[in-house]
């Protein structure tokens, strides 16, 4: 594994609420990774189970920032006699939105930056790809207790077209969120 800024600065933050008050919250979310589409007569890929781990800052009970990092994906492929594959990581960071729907249900939305890091290899060489997005979504929160939370979350960061590549940056994840 390479070193990664992102990566770090997420760990910085995820890790700051042992030390800090209780605005911090962290989180993981899963979602099943997207498709791939590779060059024309090559067969689309699915990916397989992606996680992302995240952290944030409460300024209010109806704002936050939010950072996190994960794994987007590990795609393989084959056609015109030749093998693809792609794996993918991906980080942001955002500001987002809460509403209190009762004394269990939220409503958030969150818009922020979204960058995505590529391994491509095909049968005309290797290629590291970086994708910076500006990335939007939306989620359902339930309370399971004070400091426990249920997430449902619907996020979109537009498209990366590379040569040999089209890939769509939607997911729908499902997480936990404990707030310190």
């Amino acid at each position: 594994m390479k070193f990664s800024l992102p990566a770090l600065v997420t760990a910085i933050v995820v890790s700051l609420p042992a030390q800090a008050s209780d605005n911090f919250y962290a989180g993981i979310g899963a979602t099943r990774a997207g498709r791939v589409s590779f060059a024309p007569g090559v067969s689309s890929a699915n990916g397989h189970l992606s996680l992302t781990g995240y952290g944030g800052y409460n300024f209010s009970d109806s704002f936050a920032i939010e950072a996190g990092f994960g794994d987007a994906g590990s795609y393989q492929s084959a056609g015109l006699g030749a093998q693809y594959k792609l794996d993918a990581s991906r980080w942001y960071i955002a500001a987002k939105g809460t509403v209190s729907l009762g004394e269990k249900w939220s409503l958030a939305g969150k818009v922020g930056v979204d960058r995505y890091s590529f391994d491509l290899s095909t049968p005309s060489g290797q290629a590291d790809i970086v994708s910076t997005r500006l990335m939007y979504g939306l989620g359902l929160g339930y309370q399971l207790s004070e400091k426990l939370a249920l997430t449902l979350e619907a996020e979109y960061a537009g498209k990366t077209r590379a040569p040999n590549l089209m890939l769509t940056h939607r997911r729908l994840q499902a997480g936990l969120r404990y707030a310190f």
